[in-house]
């Protein structure tokens, strides 16, 4: 990603984190319309189906603080895409959930993955827009 502020780099790298933003939303909120189905696979009550969300959003928030001091210490896109990995990792083995235990577990890394995404890509974000377009810039990217 460009971290210069000449040119459209910018531009490439706001239209990236805009499309980081789409799999992480898409990723959040695909449980709400399918919960009845994971309540009937799983016979799970509406509580233990909250759960499943809960888990994902702790860990989601837990991370969010170290994976900014981790970007600054050993590079902001490193831990992006770390975090992008772990992430989609997650999203594959929900395919292979055959417990309520294993789903939770999963959403929790799922969580965790995604996590690492929104203090660094921030940090990018600021460093790579040019004040002129910071407004539009973050606008993208959200």
């Amino acid at each position: 990603m460009s971290h210069g502020k000449s040119g459209s780099g910018w531009l490439v790298t706001s239209l990236l984190f805009f499309l980081g933003w789409v799999f992480m939303y898409a990723d959040r909120t695909i449980l709400s319309p399918v919960q009845g189905v994971i309540r009937e696979e799983f016979l799970l009550s509406n509580a233990e189906v909250g759960l499943i969300t809960s888990v994902f959003f702790i860990m989601y928030t837990a991370v969010q603080i170290p994976s900014g001091l981790l970007g600054d210490r050993f590079g902001r896109t490193k831990i992006i895409l770390f975090g992008f990995m772990v992430f989609g990792a997650a999203t594959a083995l929900t395919h292979f959930a055959s417990s309520f235990l294993m789903l939770i577990l999963i959403r929790i890394l799922a969580g965790f993955g995604e996590g690492f995404y929104y203090g660094p890509q921030y940090a990018i974000s600021s460093d790579s827009t040019p004040p002129k377009y910071r407004a539009l810039g973050y606008a993208i990217n959200q």
